[in-house]
């Protein structure tokens, strides 16, 4: 972490508020939580819980966070989903806060329990993103051509936007002896039913930063794209 980001860090994390009672009404405790901001000022917020005794999770809960400005205005909300059966007792918690932790001034934690109503919308955006999992093509010689192979890729929704849509994509370089030559761009192209394109996203990756291996995300935003988009292709282009 960049030293400027240090103090809004330690700052932010001074002034977050932890709703403890929200949390032991499903048998949780904070451990701890911290924020990690990236060369470029996007942020993430991580927070350890665990069970208070034995008793096992017994329904599909949120953990959320809201952000501040200082007016008390929220400015920006991130949520991430703990299902019952994969709770064991223990978990570190990831919400992605991109640039938004810049403007913030305090933030409150807490967890609330899934409503059913919820639960129906999370199961569509699922299900959209494994269609479109299953119709995105990888233009692999673009890749080759750089020396690189796809190992694996998803869609999830876009959190705050869960009707945006964010790909994540995990990579290596094919030949270990060869490093990236070339600063490159992951270009993100997703299509409607009819195959008109409703969205183009990239996101850049330098020569000097890449040592063979990365995963990166590219987040289509602002048009609807896990509902709309049926089809999608990804790339390389030189830059």
């Amino acid at each position: 972490m960049k030293k400027k980001y240090l103090k809004i860090s330690q700052d932010l994390k001074n002034n977050t508020e932890i709703l403890e009672n929200t949390f032991k009404k499903y048998n949780l405790k904070v451990l701890q939580c911290s924020y990690s901001f990236g060369d470029d000022g996007n942020c993430d917020f991580y927070i350890e819980i665990s069970s208070i005794d034995e008793t096992i999770l017994s329904e599909d809960i949120c953990i959320k966070i809201n952000l501040y400005d200082n007016n008390g205005e929220i400015i920006y909300s991130a949520s991430n989903d703990i299902k019952a059966g994969t709770f064991d007792g223990y978990d570190t918690i990831n919400l992605i806060l991109w640039y938004n932790a810049l403007k913030a001034e305090k933030a409150r934690v807490f967890v609330h329990k899934i409503k059913d109503v919820e639960k129906e919308i999370q199961q569509n955006y699922f299900d959209n993103s494994q269609e479109l999992k299953n119709n995105t093509e990888i233009i692999e010689n673009t890749f080759k051509k750089h020396n690189l192979q796809v190992l694996k890729y998803s869609y999830r929704d876009g959190g705050w936007n869960p009707d945006d849509c964010t790909l994540s994509i995990e990579f290596s370089s094919i030949d270990d002896t060869i490093k990236l030559s070339e600063n490159i761009v992951i270009k993100l192209n997703l299509y409607d039913e009819n195959g008109e394109i409703v969205s183009t996203s990239e996101e850049k990756l330098y020569k000097s930063d890449f040592e063979g291996y990365d995963t990166i995300e590219i987040c289509a935003s602002g048009c609807r794209a896990l509902t709309r988009a049926k089809s999608a292709r990804i790339f390389v282009v030189k830059f």
